[in-house]
């Protein structure tokens, strides 16, 4: 038997005027049935139409609400316990004194920054109000 890709366009008209080929008794039914169906979808109201897709997006938002509360639910039930960084607190404590002495240089800088751009802000009042004045 012949794969339907191996067959001819002549083998197959050839075939289809062969009163000796016989179709199978049921394939009227399913065509008739085929053809049924897609008179009735086609026949559907344009309502009918619209609520397909707000079916999608409610099918949609009930899967992601599923997904969002087993999210939730595993990241209550898993809390890891809090572990020590350091075994000695003497070293702790001289981390700590070293973070905090780091971050208020890092902070004095930033003051002085900001203290030099307002004194440069300033200035041009200054100016004008120099300016108005003499006038």
């Amino acid at each position: 038997m012949k794969r339907p890709q191996d067959i001819s366009l002549d083998e197959m008209k050839r075939a289809s005027m062969d009163e000796s080929i016989q179709a199978p008794a049921t394939l009227g039914d399913s065509i008739s049935t085929l053809l049924e169906s897609a008179a009735l979808v086609e026949g559907l109201t344009a309502e009918e139409k619209a609520a397909s897709p707000s079916r999608i997006r409610l099918y949609l938002s009930m899967g992601a609400a599923a997904v969002l509360a087993i999210l939730i639910g595993l990241s209550v039930a898993w809390k890891p316990e809090p572990r020590d960084t350091f075994d000695n607190p003497e070293d702790a404590y001289a981390y700590l004194v070293a973070t905090l002495s780091k971050m208020s240089s890092a902070m004095d800088a930033g003051v002085q920054a900001v203290d030099n751009c307002t004194q440069m802000l300033t200035l041009p009042s200054k100016i004008l109000d120099d300016a108005s004045g003499k006038q």
